[in-house]
């Protein structure tokens, strides 16, 4: 199974649906370049969620919120952790219920 590109449907209804599930700031959604993640927001500096697709099969990917977390030791040196936080399967043929699966397996992890 392998990293695929964020559909523009599914990007446009995860981005509606976050905002319909917020009711307390701002959020700041990005999608990088090559379209292969969302940044979520957050307010801790050093830690940085996001949302990726991960394939399996013609319609179906698993939706990955996954995080990186950069902790600076005592010492001065960074230590930088990576790691799976919630997943969900869902269906792109039907975009906005998969967004709406998406949100709802990232609000887990907050």
């Amino acid at each position: 199974m392998a990293l695929i590109e964020i559909p523009e449907d599914f990007h446009t209804a995860f981005i509606a649906a976050a905002h319909d599930a917020n009711d307390h700031h701002d959020l700041d959604l990005a999608i990088d370049e090559d379209r292969t993640y969302i940044a979520l927001s957050n307010l801790c500096p050093g830690f940085s969620p996001a949302l990726r697709l991960i394939t399996r099969g013609e319609h179906e990917a698993t939706v990955e919120i996954w995080s990186i977390v950069d902790h600076q030791r005592d010492d001065g040196s960074w230590e930088r952790t990576e790691g799976v936080d919630a997943t969900t399967v869902v269906d792109l043929a039907d975009p906005t219920d998969a967004a709406r699966r998406a949100v709802e397996c990232w609000l887990t992890t907050l």
